[in-house]
């Protein structure tokens, strides 16, 4: 029985062929997973809550840099109506070193005066780079606040 033979070489290359295509997707992947540990920093929400007191919103910011000294603001969105029609505002929360290398672990509790938050009671989206989400109610101003 005259079975056809494919030489080494042939079969060789081919498969050398077929090989040389399959570390890059996984060369790419591992690199996609190192590098937001080692290129990237994000902030995060330790504990949130508002103060009614002082009518100010309390946030924990949880973060990585050199130095402890990093400081927050938030860029406050539109205020607008929720699918269940209620109001709702988004507020990004905007580090003040950004670019600082996250060589070490810092946390700072920041707070924020709601006395020019014109749309309450509403419903407050904290948002950090690249995805952290918080939500939380804020009431009315208390009547103290209220002009």
């Amino acid at each position: 029985m005259n079975m056809p033979t494919t030489p080494w070489p042939n079969v060789r290359c081919d498969r050398a062929r077929g090989l040389s295509h399959r570390p890059l997707p996984a060369f790419v992947l591992v690199i996609a997973a190192v590098m937001p540990a080692q290129f990237t920093w994000a902030t995060t929400f330790g504990n949130v809550y508002y103060d009614a007191n002082t009518d100010q919103l309390v946030v924990t910011m949880i973060y990585r840099g050199t130095n402890p000294n990093h400081t927050f603001s938030l860029k406050w969105g539109r205020c607008k109506s929720g699918p269940d029609g209620s109001p709702q505002i988004f507020a990004n929360v905007i580090d003040s070193q950004w670019d600082d290398d996250a060589q070490n672990d810092y946390q700072t509790t920041t707070r924020f005066n709601l006395g020019k938050l014109k749309c309450r009671p509403v419903s407050v989206t904290l948002r950090s780079a690249p995805r952290f989400i918080y939500q939380l109610q804020i009431p009315a101003p208390p009547a103290s606040v209220q002009q």
